[in-house]
C-alpha cells in the first residue's frame, strides 16, 4: 500500500515556474480531499521542506494570500512560495512551506501524551497572537483543529497553518458553511447557529488547549471542563471560551490576557463575612427556602443580589444541592469564583447555614 502511494506522486521532481527552484519529492506525509503533502528537498534551502499539491485553485489562492498577510508572524507556518504545476491535460497547484518536524499537534499528543499546564498555556497564548493578527485583518480561520496546528523547530513550537477555508467577512461573521464537523460547537454542527465569527475560532483554540492538557485528541464537553488537570483559573478560561456564547471572549487578545493572568496570579483565600451590608452576592445550588425569599432577606441586610456571577460579585452563597457538580449554573458560578480567587481577587463563599445566621433566621 505504501509503495502505491509513493508511486502516486505528481513527479519525482517539481519545478517552480515562478522561481525555477527544483524540488525533489521524498516521502508522502499525508493525503485527502485537499490533495497530497510531501517532504521535499531543494538546493536553494537548507534541510527539508514541505510541498502541498492540490487541484483546488480557490484554497490555493487563500493559502498564498494568507502567506503574504501573516507570513512574518513567528507562530504561522512559513510559506516559501506558491506556484501552478502544468501537466498535459490538467493544472495543479503547489505550496512550499517549512516542514513541521514533529508533525501536527495531534501527532505530538498521540506520541507523548498530555503537556504540563505551564507549557500548554504558554504555547496557546503565543498562538493566540497569530490569531489576533488574523482576526485583525478581518479574516476567520474556521479550521483550528489539532491537525492544523503544527509542531515546528527543535522544540515543540506551535504554529498555525492550513488556511484552505479561511475567509474574510463582516464583524457579525460569515455563513457557517465550511468546517470540520468533529471539532465545532454542537450549535454549529446541528445548524442551530448559522453564522461563524471570532468566537467560533476561539472555541476551537480553547479545545486545542484542552487536547494539550488532557492528552486526548477530542473536543471537551462543557461538563468535562471541571475534570481537566489544570488550575481552576485555566479551566475557567476554557469554560468561558466554550460555554454560553453571549459571555465568550470577544477577541484573541482578551483570551490570551485571561490565560496569562491565570498563569501568574497568586490565589486569594475566601473568608466568612460577619455582615452582608454592602456585599454583592449570588446564590448557587438549591436553597432550603425559595430563592425569592432569600433574596429579600439579603437585601434587607444591605446586600445587592445578582443572578449571574460578574466582575462585581464578592460573595457566593452555596445551597445544599449537588446538581452543580453535574454542570449546571451553580457549577459555573463556583468555577468562576475559584478562578477569580486564583487571579488574586477576594471572593468570599459561605454555606446556606452561615447565610441564615447573618440574616438572623437560623
Amino acid at each position: 500500500m505504501a509503495k502505491k502511494k509513493l508511486d502516486a506522486r505528481p513527479s519525482k521532481f517539481v519545478t517552480s515556474v515562478e522561481t525555477g527552484a527544483r524540488y525533489n519529492l521524498k516521502e508522502l506525509l499525508g493525503e485527502g480531499g485537499f490533495g497530497s503533502v510531501w517532504r521535499c528537498e531543494c538546493d536553494a534551502f537548507e534541510g527539508s521542506l514541505c510541498l502541498k499539491v492540490t487541484r483546488d485553485q480557490a484554497s490555493w489562492h487563500r493559502e498564498a494570500y494568507m502567506a503574504e498577510l501573516l507570513g512574518d508572524h513567528p507562530r504561522v507556518v512559513k510559506v516559501h512560495e506558491t506556484f501552478p504545476i502544468f501537466a498535459k491535460k490538467s493544472v495543479s497547484y503547489a505550496v512550499v512551506m517549512e516542514l513541521a518536524a514533529h508533525g501536527t499537534l495531534a501527532d505530538v499528543v498521540e506520541r507523548s501524551g498530555a503537556w504540563n499546564e505551564a507549557l500548554a498555556v504558554s504555547e496557546i497564548v503565543k498562538l493566540l497572537g497569530a490569531i489576533e493578527k488574523l482576526h485583525g485583518s478581518g479574516a476567520l480561520h474556521r479550521d483550528i483543529t489539532p491537525y492544523n496546528v503544527f509542531a515546528c523547530g527543535k522544540g515543540t513550537t506551535l504554529k498555525l497553518g492550513d488556511f484552505g477555508i479561511t475567509t474574510h467577512g463582516p464583524r457579525k461573521g460569515v455563513a457557517a458553511n465550511a468546517f470540520a464537523p468533529w471539532f465545532v460547537d454542537t450549535a454549529i454542527r446541528e445548524e442551530q447557529r448559522v453564522r461563524w465569527d471570532t468566537r467560533e475560532d476561539l472555541w476551537q483554540v480553547a479545545q486545542v488547549l484542552g487536547v494539550l492538557l488532557t492528552g486526548k485528541v477530542a473536543p471537551l464537553r462543557l461538563a468535562d471542563v471541571r475534570t481537566v488537570p489544570c488550575s481552576t483559573a485555566t479551566r475557567a478560561a476554557i469554560a468561558r471560551a466554550t460555554g454560553d456564547r453571549s459571555h465568550r471572549f470577544e477577541s484573541a487578545r482578551a483570551m490570551a490576557d485571561a490565560l496569562k493572568k491565570a498563569a501568574h496570579s497568586a490565589p486569594a483565600k475566601p473568608s466568612r463575612p460577619r455582615t452582608l451590608d454592602g456585599r454583592v452576592l449570588v446564590f448557587t445550588g438549591q436553597l432550603a427556602i425559595p430563592r425569592k425569599e432569600a433574596t429579600a432577606l439579603a437585601e434587607a441586610m444591605g446586600a445587592q443580589v445578582e443572578k449571574r456571577f460578574t466582575a462585581r460579585t464578592d460573595l457566593l452563597v452555596v445551597g445544599t444541592s449537588k446538581l452543580w457538580a453535574a454542570g449546571d449554573a451553580g457549577g459555573k458560578k463556583l468555577l468562576a469564583a475559584a478562578a477569580e480567587r486564583e487571579g488574586g481577587r477576594q471572593v468570599d463563599q459561605v454555606t446556606e447555614e452561615w447565610f441564615m445566621r447573618l440574616v438572623k433566621k437560623a
